[in-house]
């Protein structure tokens, strides 16, 4: 992999390894230890801290794995703008789930292909 950063390709190199362990719901926890009580996510007028967003995140991901959603496992979301949305997308990342990128102004026929090449 070719890199373009003025850090040096040893400590790039180190920071690619380091972020390949990690998953976007293993950073949206960290945040939620060290930004308990920062605003994570807003949308009219409603806001969750990230320690808010943490804990429905968590109980969204143990009902989908309750439901029988599983690692590996694909989930369509079709939804406008809103804080449920930000929920869905990082339980599905902490436990696995691919979310193929849906839009909901899509016509039904792109609709159609977009989850059939996921």
């Amino acid at each position: 992999m070719d890199t373009n950063f003025d850090l040096g390709k040893t400590m790039v190199n180190s920071f690619i390894q380091r972020a390949s362990y990690f998953t976007v719901g293993d950073i949206l926890a960290k945040n939620a230890r060290i930004k308990a009580e920062q605003v994570a996510v807003a949308f009219e007028g409603r806001e969750l801290t990230y320690a808010q967003l943490n804990e429905e995140v968590n109980k969204l991901g143990n009902s989908l794995d309750d439901l029988g959603i599983k690692r590996g496992d694909r989930m369509a979301i079709l939804s406008e703008n809103r804080i449920e949305y930000c929920e869905a997308i990082y339980a599905a990342a902490k436990i696995g789930v691919i979310v193929p990128a849906l839009n909901w102004l899509f016509s039904s026929h792109e609709l159609k292909e977009s989850i059939l090449l996921t």
